[in-house]
């Protein structure tokens, strides 16, 4: 009797470990579904959430795309012509400089409606834009010293659209003409080299005379090799030469030229008295 109690018992026992390890399964099971299912739907939203970025990235993209357009078309186009230089101090007053602004914008039907400028020495954009100019209007500055100008524009279209620009310098710069010549004294005719500096690169005349006016008044086109040109002097007088940068302004000398002997040496022809006639030969 005691024994079959036993075995019973054993049997009890055996059967609560089954139901617990079942029971214990079960609720591992519940707890890795939930933790599958928690994070496929993580997965999921993640996924959604990506999407969504997307979108507003693609979104974003369009409307910055419309925006560069936008801007793009309606940007206004500034051109200057001569587009800065270096230009010379001439002789005598001040140096010219001159300029001209086209303004055109790419949007179609989008018309230029006003044009200021301004001239500055320094590449700092001016405060005040009071002087106003017509599209495609030459604007000249004609008190120039030996420096750099620079000149701006504020262009406005009729839709209100603006864009200010800045020309390249405009270097006013010292020019010479050289003269150089043999000096010591020699018979003519005397031959006279006159060198040009490089920013002198029109209207190269040379002029020789018994005074300034008239070696002014004889002036006539010189041809230069390598900036240099040549004229011969037949006796003494002066040489006038001139020279100008691409707008006019105009450097010019005078050389006035002394050491040619065009008279032989005085020769006594009568040395013991006699009846002869003394003359000078002209070399």
């Amino acid at each position: 009797m005691n024994s079959q109690k036993k075995h019973f018992n054993f049997k009890n026992d055996s059967g609560s470990v089954t139901l617990f390890v079942l029971i214990a399964m079960i609720f591992f099971l519940i707890v890795c579904f939930f933790i599958y299912t928690n994070s496929n739907n993580k997965k999921v939203s993640q996924m959604k959430e990506l999407e969504q970025l997307k979108k507003n990235y693609e979104s974003s993209i369009d409307e910055i795309d419309d925006k560069y357009e936008d801007i793009v078309s309606n940007e206004i186009i500034i051109e200057f012509s001569p587009n800065g230089g270096e230009y010379v101090m001439p002789t005598n007053g001040q140096a010219k400089i001159s300029i001209k602004v086209n303004a055109t914008s790419k949007k179609e039907n989008d018309n230029i409606e006003k044009i200021y400028y301004q001239w500055t020495n320094s590449t700092e954009e001016p405060t005040n834009w009071t002087d106003t100019m017509s599209n495609g209007q030459m604007i000249e500055k004609d008190d120039c010293k030996i420096g750099q100008y620079y000149f701006w524009v504020k262009v406005i279209d009729n839709k209100g659209n603006e864009k200010i620009g800045m020309s390249q310098a405009f270097s006013i710069k010292e020019g010479k003409i050289q003269v150089a010549y043999n000096h010591s004294v020699t018979k003519g005719p005397l031959k006279v080299n006159l060198i040009f500096d490089s920013i002198l690169s029109k209207n190269h005349k040379i002029g020789y005379g018994k005074t300034e006016t008239l070696a002014r008044n004889n002036m006539k086109n010189a041809t230069l090799t390598n900036n240099n040109a040549q004229i011969d002097v037949p006796e003494n007088g002066f040489i006038y030469a001139e020279a100008t940068d691409t707008v006019g302004n105009k450097v010019y000398i005078t050389e006035e030229i002394t050491n040619i002997d065009n008279i032989g040496p005085e020769i006594n022809a009568n040395p013991d008295g006699g009846e002869y006639e003394l003359t000078y030969i002209e070399i």
